[in-house]
């Protein structure tokens, strides 16, 4: 049996290589169970800032890449008892042994999963605080927090790339700088609209026109701010559809801030059936002011007027104020005056137009 183990091949010894097949066995056995221990140990870093329904979010964000650095190192630590047989040299592309690029694509998936991890990880901390500072933070500070998030996954990405660049692959990156200065005019001419959202989303940020949470109108496009990042604006409209806007058409045009208006303004106009006589208009009038005015809280302003006579039909325009209300409760205040004022009509004895 030793005979057996102890016979070399390629270099490497059978039990070598029952060795690296059992560990890679091993993996593939409870490489699950492994990572679900290294995920609870890595919880408990962040136990205390957490509530027991953070639990999914957490194993949502950082299950599979801690499963794939989990798997990918153990095969790493596996074959390391293994020596590559200087016998064979096999080149890739005729110049670059194989022993190197399989290395390299090693190195590659390795910094590829722990950039990965890095980026849920970032999510899950921005959820995390998030959700502890939501009740008592600003949209503002909701705002902040996105773009901070946001920011920090682009840093991560780019100091992953540099990484795989410099480190894994060898590369000059002075060098590699200097020859993308040479092309730096045309990449800045084809990402022009890029950069220029990126710009408009600094000066979003930094005049605080509107807000997570705000509701604006732009242009055709009216909705609720879900969140502002680097290249555009996203907002959920009243029909429950998602809208995504450059940010740059933001800044250039006319932005309305509904949720930052002190008051809003009813007008109605109605159209009675024609009564002559005087009294009978004045007591209409003089019934619907004080109706509106007993039935509309926050009432700032209110004026009703006999304004016309045309094609026989009594014209009365109907204009009020109101302050504090959302656009639901701003609805069904007029809705509750208008049956209201339908009421009056029919109990002063008028009667409405009807249309031609």
């Amino acid at each position: 049996m030793n005979a057996i183990l102890n016979k070399v091949l390629l270099e490497n010894t059978i039990q070598a290589y029952l060795g690296v097949a059992f560990v890679m066995f091993l993996t593939i056995l409870f490489g699950g169970v492994l990572s679900k221990f290294i995920l609870k140990v890595l919880y408990r870093l962040f136990k205390k800032y957490t509530r027991l329904e953070d639990i999914a979010e957490f194993e949502k964000q950082l299950k599979k890449p801690i499963a794939g650095l989990l798997i990918l190192s153990l095969l790493f630590l596996s074959l390391q008892p293994l020596h590559y047989p200087t016998t064979v040299k096999l080149l890739v592309f005729g110049k670059i042994e194989l022993k190197l690029v399989l290395i390299k694509i090693g190195w590659i998936a390795l910094t590829l999963l722990l950039t990965w991890f890095l980026l849920n990880l970032t999510n899950f901390l921005g959820y995390l605080f998030y959700q502890r500072t939501s009740k008592n933070s600003s949209y503002h500070d909701e705002q902040v927090l996105y773009f901070t998030k946001d920011l920090t996954k682009v840093i991560i990405g780019i100091i992953s790339v540099l990484f795989l660049l410099g480190v894994v692959l060898n590369l000059n990156i002075a060098s590699l700088l200097g020859a993308a200065g040479i092309a730096t005019l045309a990449i800045a001419l084809a990402a022009k609209e890029t950069l220029e959202n990126l710009i408009a989303s600094i000066i979003i940020f930094i005049e605080q026109p509107f807000a997570v949470g705000d509701t604006i109108k732009i242009a055709e496009a009216e909705g609720k701010v879900e969140k502002i990042g680097f290249r555009s604006t996203t907002l959920r409209s009243n029909d429950k559809t998602l809208q995504t806007i450059p940010n740059k058409k933001m800044v250039d045009s006319i932005t309305e801030n509904l949720s930052h208006r002190t008051s809003r303004r009813v007008k109605q106009t109605v159209e009675l059936q024609p009564n002559y006589e005087k009294k009978s208009v004045e007591n209409l009038l003089s019934t619907i002011e004080n109706t509106l005015k007993t039935n509309t809280p926050k009432l700032e302003e209110l004026n009703i007027h006999f304004v016309d006579i045309i094609k026989g039909s009594i014209i009365i325009e109907i204009e009020y104020v109101v302050t504090d209300y959302t656009s639901i409760e701003l609805k069904n205040r007029k809705q509750e005056n208008t049956i209201a004022l339908l009421n009056l009509i029919q109990e002063h004895n008028f009667k409405l137009t009807q249309p031609a």
